[in-house]
């Protein structure tokens, strides 16, 4: 029963994740959700506390339901697309592909690391308690981390990206930039016409 509202905030989220993208920005977007996801997981170490050491282990299950609803809410909206957008822009042309796989086999590598320890952790209400504790530190972790090393990519220029990184582009990484820059405005401009109508 639980899996449908979660279903749904996770939709939710991912359809107002395609409309904000573009418009808010990849670092604004991460910064502003992480805070929740933060917030989310501390909730969840507490309502593992409840569950497990106290009497009062019904409200300790409805704040853990309560809590993943707004952890996938959140999630959906920043964490879950931006870093694959993010990863798509900061590598050089040539290395694109190198570089997506890579990203793409510690993503996996990490899920699997993930998938054999959290739920043997969660076997005891400590390691309950300490699994949380983990995913709320490491999403500390990761604001500080978006926050001191993540430049904006929006509507960025391959050298503009570069330059935040120290690098220097090469001539087929700038043609490949300035190709999409040019596409995004132009949806852009289609979009405001269609939004605004034929003016008379």
């Amino acid at each position: 029963l639980t899996s449908i509202p979660l279903a749904l905030t996770n939709m939710i989220g991912t359809i107002i994740a395609i409309k904000t993208i573009d418009t808010r920005g990849r670092r604004q977007t991460l910064l502003s959700t992480l805070p929740y996801i933060s917030m989310s997981l501390l909730l969840m170490v507490t309502a593992s506390v409840l569950t497990g050491y106290s009497d009062i282990e019904e409200v300790g299950q409805v704040l853990s339901v309560v809590t993943l609803v707004v952890f996938i809410a959140a999630f959906s909206i920043g964490m879950g697309p931006i870093p694959w957008t993010v990863n798509s822009e900061i590598y050089p042309q040539h290395l694109r592909g190198v570089g997506n796989s890579l990203a793409t086999a510690v993503n996996w590598m990490s899920n699997f690391i993930i998938t054999l320890t959290f739920l043997p952790l969660q076997s005891t209400d400590a390691g309950n308690v300490v699994a949380w504790s983990l995913l709320f530190m490491n999403s500390i972790l990761c604001y500080f981390f978006v926050y001191s090393r993540l430049p904006e990519t929006k509507d960025r220029s391959i050298e503009e990206i570069y330059k935040m990184f120290n690098l220097e582009p090469t001539a087929e990484d700038v043609q490949h930039s300035h190709e999409k820059i040019d596409s995004n405005r132009l949806g852009n401009y289609e979009s405001i016409n269609s939004s605004t109508g034929p003016s008379e």
